[in-house]
Order: structure tokens, then sequence, then C-alpha cells
């Protein structure tokens, strides 16, 4: 039986989304509630499948709801809905920051209130199987007292039969190591990925999922490496071995050794509906502000935006800037390798460049590892040269004590607006190509 708890403080709205939420599947139970306090009070002795809540209601917003509803012992991973009306973009990226899985726009489809809370209970429920038989193995393994032997025969039948239920699993699961290479696969996944299974195991993970898409979850990896928590639920558009485009709802947990430390990260992905993507674009790219964010890199399209801005500035006989296309050099060409490891050294060199460009307008990354970071109230050529030069400084210095760790191919391109360009597209090729001549001179 699944168990969904709404929060409301119109009573019009509960009634309306209890009789929705009972509709999902056979056996829900519902349990509707006005006041956040009192839902929170319930809450620390109930265990929900999900939760429903609205932004905007009295004594506190649907996003404190949701930060205090996450410290609860247990609520972590449950899923929960917010909410908002559409054009309350800072509300959703607030919910986001505390944590909320996905979002409704105000008024609330009926079809997609129903379809988005059945694939949410969905995943949820192939999370809680799965944990509960990986804790079954390690339960297993830490506990037996038999001979060695023994003991390596019952790990490998109970890995077997940890196998059979991920395969058994009617998703797509797949865990990755820090290096970027798969450590286990699912029978779904290498089926819809069009590979023999045998052929997966231990080899980079972009033979899963391609190197655009491996890229961009090798982002999502180094985050869960780093912080040891799991990311919220996210939405992806991708094309099977068929050529048919397919919708994913996907989430990504660690898992931890004996020492807490995490091994691995796994990622399990449901099918869902095409309608449900279409509605949750505002919701990815929010994810994706919200990741860039955090390391400390500003996303792509606000900083065209920013250029354009200063550009139009710039007509109006403002101060010209400076646009700094930074090559960071990664030895081997590793950055061009998804991996966790590498995202984690180019989250490092960003916090290192924030230091130093911490008056200027920020950075962004836009490919591999080139950083671009833009400089504003330039007056003279010279500012942008010395600015470049403690750019520089910056990316050389090693990371650790290990002069090894310094870059050894690093190289910055200067392109001055309006002297180089009149756009950003434009600029950026500017600074692309003094990018190549630096490099080529050195």
């Amino acid at each position: 039986m699944s168990l969904i708890v709404i929060i409301d403080d119109r009573v019009t709205n509960r009634n309306v989304f209890s009789k929705l939420a009972a509709s999902i599947e056979a056996d829900v139970s519902v349990r509707a509630f006005g006041d956040p306090r009192e839902a929170l009070e319930w809450l620390e002795t109930n265990t929900p499948d999900l939760v429903i809540t609205d932004y905007r209601m009295p004594h506190f917003d649907g996003a404190e709801f949701i930060r205090r509803f996450r410290q609860i012992p247990g609520a972590e991973d449950i899923p929960a809905i917010v909410i908002t009306v559409y054009e309350e973009r800072l509300f959703r990226l607030r919910a986001l920051e505390a944590d909320a899985t996905d979002f409704l726009h105000s008024p609330v489809d009926h079809y997609e209130f129903v379809t988005r809370a059945r694939n949410l209970l969905k995943l949820h429920k192939h999370q809680v199987l799965l944990s509960e038989r990986a804790a079954q193995l390690a339960h297993l393994v830490q506990n037996s007292a038999s001979a060695r032997s023994e003991r390596e025969r019952d790990l490998r039948d109970a890995c077997e039969r940890l196998g059979q239920v991920i395969d058994s699993l009617p998703a797509l699961v797949s865990a990755i190591r820090p290096d970027g290479t798969i450590l286990l696969v699912n029978a779904q996944q290498t089926e819809f990925a069009g590979l023999p299974a045998e052929d997966v195991v231990d080899r980079p993970a972009a033979i899963l999922f391609g190197a655009e898409r491996a890229l961009a979850h090798s982002c999502l990896d180094a985050r869960v490496f780093d912080t040891g928590e799991a990311l919220p639920d996210f939405d992806e558009q991708v094309t099977d071995k068929a050529g048919a485009l397919r919708f994913l709802r996907t989430r990504k947990t660690p898992l931890k050794g004996r020492d807490g430390h995490v091994t691995s990260v796994l990622t399990s992905s449901v099918e869902t509906a095409c309608q449900d993507v279409a509605t949750s674009n505002a919701v990815r790219q929010l994810r994706a502000i919200a990741s860039n964010a955090s390391a400390n890199f500003a996303d792509g399209k606000v900083l065209r935006e920013q250029v354009h801005s200063l550009i139009a500035r710039g007509r109006a006989g403002e101060a010209m800037f400076a646009l700094h296309l930074v090559d960071l050099g990664l030895k081997g060409g590793r950055a061009s390798q998804p991996g966790p490891q590498v995202e984690r050294e180019l989250r490092a060199m960003a916090r290192k460049l924030a230091g130093r460009v911490r008056d200027e307008h920020g950075l962004a990354r836009l490919d591999s590892d080139e950083i671009v970071v833009l400089q504003s109230n330039v007056t003279r050529p010279e500012q942008a040269n010395d600015f470049a030069q403690r750019i520089m400084k910056a990316v050389c210095e090693p990371q650790s004590r290990r002069a090894g760790d310094a870059p050894q191919d690093a190289a910055v391109g200067i392109a001055l607006h309006p002297r180089d360009g009149d756009d950003f597209d434009e600029l950026l090729r500017h600074a692309r190509g003094a990018r190549t001549r630096t490099k080529g001179a050195a």
C-alpha cells in the first residue's frame, strides 16, 4: 500500500488532490493537511511514499517545509512534489535548493498530476527494493561466521541473487566508480544500449551513455562522490539503439563501503511518458543552474545574456569588457574522457579561479576543460593582459604539494569588446584564435 501526504491550506485543493491521488493505483492511502506544522509533526512518526505540497502557505512556505521534512530520519530519499505558479522561477529555485524532487504548475493539470505522481511512486519503490537487497548482501557478508570457502560461496550466491534482482527491475541500472568506469550494469541497461553485458563492466561510462551524456552524468556523479548524498530525480531525453527518442526519469544514489566512503554511484532510470518530460523542461534547467552554481560555474546561457547586456551598455558609451577563454590543459586530454575525478579537478580549479575573479562577472564552463572568465569595466587593453596573467598564475599553481598536479598545457585567449567583435560568438571565436596562437608561441 502506498501512502501519499498532501499539504495545502485551501480546502478545495486538498479535496481535489486527495481524489486524484487516490486514483493513482489500487490501495493508495491519502492523508491531507492544511497546516504544514501539523503535517511535519505527523510525519515524525509516519513514513510516506510521496509528499505533495503547495508553495504558498501560512506559517512557512513549501521550500521551508521540504527543508524541515528532509531533516526527519528516513525522509532523505522520499519524493516530494512542490506546486508553484509557472512564473515563480525564484520560488522553484528555492524549493529545488531545499531538495524538492519535482514541480507541478498551478493550476494543476489532472492528467499530469496523476502521471507524474505514479512515476515517482514507481521509481521510489524500485529504489527501496534495490536498497533492501543490497543491505541483505552486506549483512550476509559482514556476519558470516563460516569458513573462508563457505563465505566465498555465500558471497558468490548472494551476488548472483542480487544480480538477478537488479536484472528483474523494470529500470536501467548501472554503477560507476570514481574513475568513471562501470562497476555493474543490469540487463535492461545493456539491452537499451545495444551492448553485450560481458563487454561493458570495467569500461568507461561513455560506452553506455555516449560521450555527451557521459560528460553530463560525470558532473552529477562527482557531486555524489563529494557530498555522499543522493541527487533529486531528474528527467532525460535520450536516443536508444534503434534511434528512437525515449524519455527517462533518473536518480543517482551513493553506494558506500564499511568506512562510510562512497565507492560508486548507482544510476537508475525508468521510462516515462513524453508529456512528463515536455512539462519538466523548466525543472531540468533549474537543476542545471543549481549544479553549475555548486561548482562555482555560471550557467552558459546566463553568461551569454551577461555578455549581450554588456554589449548593449557599450553601445551606450560605457566601458569596454574582456572575454578570457581559459584552456586548463589537463594532462593526457583527460577532460575529454568524462569521469568524477576529472570533474572534481575542474571544480577545484573553478573554486580557485573564483577567488581570483570574485570582483568580476564570474565563470562559465563551455566544453571539455574550457572555462570562460568575463572581465567587466575594462578601460584599457593592458588591464585585460594583467588580468589574464593573474588567471594563468592561478591555473598553473599545483592543486596540492605534488608539482605534477599543475596543468602542463594551459593557455588563455583574450577578446576585447568592441575591438575584437560585437557579439558573443564573434568574441568567442577571436578568443579561441588568440588562445591557439598563445599555445603555438609557448
